[in-house]
């Protein structure tokens, strides 16, 4: 395997890790707005 290929299969692994963090950060996200509208709902 070339020092490109390795680069490249490396990228792409660091690349996958970023998108689990993302979706993760999404869903709290999601989860954080759901609470947000829950209490300001039982504050009104």
């Amino acid at each position: 395997m070339s020092s490109s290929e390795k680069t490249i299969e490396r990228l792409t692994k660091t690349i996958e890790t970023q998108v689990k963090t993302i979706e993760a950060m999404s869903n709290e996200l999601a989860l954080l707005r759901e609470q947000v509208a829950y209490l300001t709902k039982k504050l009104y």
